[in-house]
């Protein structure tokens, strides 16, 4: 099976070597002793692009931004002991978003496991619940040459590989060493074949097609060809990629979030695509509607409570059976052009989040690509993103919705695009949660316009019922406002900066060159103005 005998330098060097074919173009490298072997087998290997980032945990969500954006797989390697366990947050959204990431933690070998020995922890099995499958490689050992067959079996035999997989390589001293002729035979693997079945459906007079956060790779066109055929209209989540991409289809809604609870017509079917969506309203309309909705994806029922699954590819619908009824796509119509005509009457001037949002979607250009950050940020999103002849493309940690991370998830978009300009939409306890970032400017220049939503804190919570419960010292333990100052930051990392408030803001920022370097705008928002002017939408479109 193998020829010669196995080196650290020949079972890295073999290992860089499987992840180019299984499609890695990047790896994000954390200092350190114990991973030298890899370090050194990536960096000489010219067709992979190699990153150094001091943060494990920044690293990590670097990587998911690079996966997201590119679709691709990417991996990151960590030295051993507690470096290894900052890939944690980042593997858990990388699973529950099925982003293929590879983490690869270099280890020190089984004897010193338990021993006291420096920097050794029990390092198999780190991410337990959260991968789709762990190889724990020791170089020294007799399964060695069987654990690289593993390896290599499950890079041929997986044309897609969905998530993360955990690599734990146990290297012993000299940690330098010869490099030999290392080759690992295995059976050639047949060709990949579909085993979907056709969509079998109930028969339908009113259907509606809902579609939450979607991978790049999702045929968008399909489902929008569906929707014409079936008179369907489809009720596209920020995150779809579907209102910046199809806006001069009609069947398009993006402000169900404010009626989505007083339809006339229910539907009597409802097609689901992609993740569960943002809006928590219309994730209660889909709980309510349980029995009639099917959800449809080659992973359908992964994290997701959906009754009727239906595991299948996105060409199958086009055997979908048509429909001539238009009564619920005449509603929903209606009701977003009534909603439209309320937002934009009364948004100009509101001082808001969603004034901000609006100002500068305005002025993006074709294929801009924009990270949205998590609470109040990514919902206003939701709410308020209308349709668009533009393409853009937006991101998010949306499975996990924490803010660890944000900020190094939108430096790894930005790394992928210098052709065109990148944005980071953010809150200001977000952005201060995640500064090691911003280490990653020093090798590469990326262009990115950082716009942090500055409330003075996590003013989230402020809108949530036992918010008005007068609990003890609730601003501290809940609203956490940050002393720091924004403009400090821009300094210490040598960034532009720019404050200003909602009043003529897109005057002041055109004066900044959004295409080169890290633009920082502080932008202060006051939470009752935010507050104010969502319920005055609501009361509007209510009366």
């Amino acid at each position: 099976m193998c020829k010669n005998q196995t080196t650290n330098i020949s079972v890295s060097k073999f290992i860089a070597t499987k992840l180019l074919k299984a499609g890695v173009k990047h790896v994000c490298i954390s200092p350190g002793s114990r991973n030298t072997p890899l370090t050194v087998a990536f960096t000489n290997n010219k067709k992979i692009k190699c990153y150094s980032l001091i943060d494990e945990r920044s690293s990590a969500y670097f990587a998911l931004g690079i996966s997201k954006t590119l679709n691709e797989p990417v991996a990151i390697l960590t030295t051993s002991g507690t470096g290894a366990a900052n890939l944690l947050p980042a593997a858990i959204e990388s699973y529950l978003n099925q982003s293929t990431l590879f983490l690869l933690t270099a280890d020190r070998p089984k004897k010193l496991i338990n021993t006291g020995a420096s920097q050794t922890i029990n390092q198999k099995d780190l991410f337990k619940n959260y991968t789709k499958a762990m190889i724990d490689i020791e170089i020294s050992s007799k399964s060695i040459l069987e654990k690289l067959k593993k390896l290599n079996d499950l890079i041929d035999s997986q044309n897609d590989i969905s998530g993360p997989i955990h690599l734990n390589v146990r290297f012993d001293e000299p940690l330098i060493d010869n490099d030999v002729n290392l080759e690992i035979k295995h059976e050639k693997q047949k060709g990949s074949y579909s085993n979907y079945k056709p969509i079998k459906l109930p028969k339908f007079k009113k259907p509606l097609i809902i579609c939450g956060p979607l991978k790049n790779n999702i045929e968008i066109s399909k489902i929008v060809k569906l929707s014409k055929k079936i008179n369907a209209p489809i009720l596209a989540d920020c995150l779809s990629n579907m209102r910046y991409n199809n806006s001069n289809f009609k069947n398009i809604s993006s402000y169900y979030d404010f009626y989505i609870k007083n339809l006339k017509n229910n539907p009597d079917i409802i097609l689901r695509f992609g993740d569960k969506p943002i809006s928590k309203n219309l994730n209660e309309f889909i709980y309510k509607n349980s029995k009639i909705t099917f959800l449809i994806d080659p992973n359908a029922g992964f994290n997701d409570d959906c009754k009727n699954n239906i595991v299948s590819d996105y060409n199958a619908l086009d055997k979908i059976q048509s429909n001539t009824y238009q009564e619920l796509l005449n509603e929903f119509k209606n009701n977003d052009e009534k909603v439209s005509k309320i937002i934009d009457k009364y948004i100009t001037g509101s001082k808001s989040q969603a004034e901000v949002i609006k100002q500068i979607l305005n002025n993006t250009k074709k294929n801009d690509n924009c990270f949205i950050g998590s609470s109040t940020m990514i919902r206003t999103f939701d709410q308020f993103m209308d349709t668009s002849s533009k393409s853009l493309k937006l991101l998010s940690n949306h499975i996990t919705r924490g803010i660890d991370g944000t900020v190094s998830a939108s430096i790894g978009m930005a790394s992928t695009n210098n052709k065109t300009n990148n944005y980071l939409f953010i809150g200001d306890v977000s952005f201060f949660y995640d500064l090691n970032a911003f280490h990653i400017l020093n090798q590469k220049k990326i262009n990115l316009n950082i716009i942090v939503i500055n409330n003075n804190g996590g003013q989230i919570f402020s809108r949530l019922p036992y918010s008005n419960l007068n609990l003890r010292k609730f601003d501290t333990f809940w609203i956490t406002p940050i002393e720091a100052k924004i403009k400090n930051i821009a300094k210490l990392y040598n960034m532009n900066y720019l404050k200003t408030s909602t009043s003529n803001l897109m005057k002041k920022i055109k004066n900044i060159n959004l295409s080169k370097g890290i633009n920082l705008i502080e932008i202060k928002i006051k939470n009752n103005d935010d507050i104010n002017f969502i319920k005055k939408i609501e009361n509007k479109i209510n009366n």
